[in-house]
């Protein structure tokens, strides 16, 4: 009689590989070992700059809310001298989402929606 291999149910599973799960004690040891490398202080630090799969740059601002934020909305928020309301939107004129410079009329336009 041949064995049967038991299998198991792997909905969390990706790639058909099952993902070790550590737990919570691990967890909170891990965060509070790692807790002082975040940011700057992390040897993988490439200067907060991320640009994204649709060529938006997004900058780390650790005393805002979301942590990373479009460049293009903080250059807006410094010429207007305010935040920008969640309802509004800055638009490149140009086209070129990573295009984030003032001068020439590269982009100026806001619009609430």
């Amino acid at each position: 009689m041949l064995l049967e291999a038991k299998t198991r149910d792997c909905r969390g599973a990706r790639n058909g590989f099952y993902r070790k799960q550590h737990s919570k004690e691990f967890k909170d040891k891990l965060r509070e070992l790692f807790k002082d490398r975040v940011g700057e202080k992390n040897p993988n630090w490439k200067g907060g700059r991320l640009i994204t799969k649709e060529g938006y740059i997004r900058i780390w601002t650790p005393h805002r809310k979301p942590k990373r934020t479009f460049e293009h909305r903080l250059v807006m928020e410094k010429v207007l001298g305010r935040a920008l309301k969640e309802n509004e939107r800055v638009h490149h004129i140009n086209g070129i989402k990573g295009d984030n410079r003032l001068w020439g009329g590269f982009f100026s336009k806001i619009n609430a929606v």
